[in-house]
């Protein structure tokens, strides 16, 4: 028996949010110091991944960093019954990492969530059954990765999927 493609399409949702990020790297620098913490490379592809950061190795040369992981979904019923549709909200979070520098502490992560929250805002849809249905909370912290200080933000966003 062959395997059937799921219904609810996470990696398909994973992916757009991977190419909505780094289709707007000009966005994402906005604040972020060249010189002192780095910025998005055009493109993007190396510094905007899917992963976790407690378990995705990251060069300390390739900061900043974005990367997306799925968290969470919920069913949504909108009518129930064989011919019954669904919306699943499924939560990502989308981690962003910047070098910690004594010179900008905070600084450079509050632009890079103000950025990353605002490419949201302006996206909200990302095909006709796929849209962002909430940008939730932003929760910061500190690190050490290999010997580099990092700021680190968690933003978790809710999409839904309109499936059968």
């Amino acid at each position: 028996m062959a395997l059937v493609n799921p219904k609810v399409p996470y990696v398909t949702i994973r992916d757009a949010i991977l190419t909505l990020l780094r289709n707007n790297v000009t966005a994402l620098n906005i604040g972020l110091d060249a010189t002192n913490g780095g910025t998005f490379a055009a493109g993007g592809t190396t510094q905007i991944i899917p992963g976790d950061p407690r378990i995705t190795p990251i060069p300390s040369g390739l900061y900043p960093v974005i990367l997306v992981k799925i968290d969470t979904k919920q069913e949504k019923y909108l009518e129930l019954g064989n011919a019954g549709r669904k919306r699943p909200v499924i939560v990502f979070n989308i981690f962003g990492i910047v070098q910690n520098l004594v010179a900008t502490p905070d600084t450079e992560i509050m632009y890079l969530t103000s950025n990353i929250e605002g490419i949201f805002r302006d996206n909200i849809q990302f095909d006709s059954n796929v849209q962002i249905s909430g940008i939730g909370n932003a929760r910061f912290g500190i690190g050490l990765t290999q010997e580099t200080y990092v700021d680190i933000v968690q933003i978790d966003l809710a999409c839904e999927v309109e499936v059968k």
